[in-house]
């Protein structure tokens, strides 16, 4: 590890160029893997979706049923997840697009 942040346009740029050019890479047009993939042994939901927001979503939404089977019930997460669903990732599909789109500049 390091103990400095790096450039973190460059950095946004550099992953948003990543996830650009890896869109060719789908012979369906769509998000998503053809296998399962895997946070650390956890699986992750990739299935194919339409948009990045939604396969965002769905792998999230997974990711919280292991947190919740875990450790049981949160009543935080309960009160910060409608938000994070509703509000924080709809709004962030399209910041990505155009994140992925301005950073064919670089």
């Amino acid at each position: 590890m390091i103990d400095e942040l790096p450039d973190m346009q460059k950095f946004c740029a550099t992953l948003a160029r990543m996830h650009r050019d890896s869109i060719p890479l789908s012979s369906n047009g769509k998000f998503g893997f053809h296998v399962v993939t895997y946070h650390g042994d956890k699986p992750r939901d990739v299935t194919w979706c339409d948009t990045w927001g939604q396969m965002f979503a769905n792998s999230m939404k997974r990711r919280v049923q292991q947190e919740r089977d875990a450790q049981g019930p949160s009543n935080e997460l309960d009160q910060l997840l409608p938000a994070l669903f509703e509000k924080i990732i709809p709004g962030s599909s399209g910041i990505c697009t155009r994140e992925i789109i301005q950073s064919s500049q670089y």
